[in-house]
């Protein structure tokens, strides 16, 4: 399950996929690789990423380019949770790039699995946004980024 399409902004092409349970954003010789699955853990992001405390966003600089990213775990087993995600689905599908993946098979009455992102083009640089949501784990995961060139 690949969804993707590309994004010209600042005179740079960015490719944006989801794959599967994952997504991919890749700029040059950057890029954010984001995956839920087991065995990424030589990946940058999570090798330099957060601890997932909620406490503060992660920040890496290098050169003029600043990334930040931060993350939050949605508990749907309980109404709040449904209604976080619910409002993240609704206010990601109004972003400029919207790109996703629903895997088949669905739990109950719980929306399929699913992995949304949602791009932004900010005035110098880029928002990235996802929900990562597994049904069969009544888990979502919330992820935002801001890459910007200084």
């Amino acid at each position: 399950m690949v969804s993707s399409t590309n994004l010209l902004h600042l005179n740079l092409n960015f490719n944006i996929q989801v794959i599967g349970a994952s997504h991919l954003i890749q700029c040059c010789r950057w890029s954010e690789l984001f995956s839920c699955a087991i065995g990424h853990s030589k990946s940058p992001v999570f090798s330099l990423g957060p601890d997932f405390s909620g406490n503060q966003p992660f920040k890496y600089q290098d050169c003029d380019l600043l990334f930040e990213f931060e993350i939050k775990r949605i508990d749907t087993r309980v109404l709040p949770g449904i209604q976080d995600l619910e409002e993240a689905r609704s206010r990601l599908a109004r972003s400029k790039v919207f790109v996703s993946s629903e895997f088949p098979h669905q739990e109950g009455d719980c929306p399929p699995s699913m992995t949304w992102l949602a791009v932004n083009p900010l005035e110098q640089g880029l928002e990235v946004s996802s929900l990562h949501y597994y049904s069969q784990e009544s888990t979502a995961m919330l992820s935002r980024s801001v890459t910007a060139i200084q």
